[in-house]
């Protein structure tokens, strides 16, 4: 059954409008990066258009060495991009568990209405935070949709507004060193840190 769950990741996810062109500029971005090599160049330019994974990332069976399991269960780690349709995703991956046609094989299979976030291009908290960091840069930054976790799910699931009924939005800016991350003695550069409070302290004033 594995093999066909692992098809999955040559399923083209349906990705919506006003987020092509965040994700061009995200891949634009992230193929700046010299260090890569042809194979990453490749991973890199499908991220987002095909699901990661999946991961099979636990496989628990039996109980003894010398006894053949009655039973066993794996979990796949399948990671998708924010805006897809993950009901589709669970329909595809129902069918290639049936398509594998093994006995006694039963999937549980759960898809969030929500998969992630992100906010258009032309969200007003978003044209505000470019021309503020435009302002303190210099340089236009590129819109890039991070392909990890942060808090801000949390904040924008749980603080609704009238205006934002769906949440408001959250945007993910600092001083980061992308090559630092999650590095033992992990930091940023004093320079980078002052830029971060100089478009924090100007973001309010070009907030519309």
């Amino acid at each position: 059954v594995i093999p066909y769950v692992k098809r999955l990741s040559e399923f083209r996810l349906d990705i919506p409008d006003d987020l092509e062109p965040i994700l061009e500029s995200t891949t634009e971005y992230m193929l700046k990066d010299e260090s890569l090599d042809e194979e990453q160049r490749r991973a890199v330019e499908r991220l987002f258009y095909y699901p990661s994974g999946p991961s099979l990332n636990i496989f628990n069976g039996g109980f003894k060495g010398n006894v053949v399991p009655d039973s066993a269960h794996c979990r796949f780690d399948i990671r998708l991009t924010p805006g897809v349709d993950a009901v589709k995703v669970k329909e595809r991956l129902e069918a290639l568990v049936a398509e594998a046609d093994v006995p006694g094989v039963t999937l549980i299979a759960r898809a969030s209405p929500h998969v992630g976030y992100y906010e258009s291009a032309n969200e007003p908290s978003v044209v505000s935070l470019v021309e503020a960091v435009e302002r303190v840069t210099g340089e236009r930054p590129p819109l890039t949709l991070m392909p990890w976790g942060t808090d801000a799910m949390s904040i924008k699931r749980n603080i609704r507004t009238e205006e934002h009924p769906d949440g408001i939005p959250n945007l993910l800016f600092g001083p980061m060193l992308r090559d630092q991350l999650h590095q033992s003695n992990e930091y940023v550069t004093t320079r980078n840190l002052v830029t971060a409070a100089k478009v924090y302290s100007l973001f309010p004033f070009y907030y519309k």
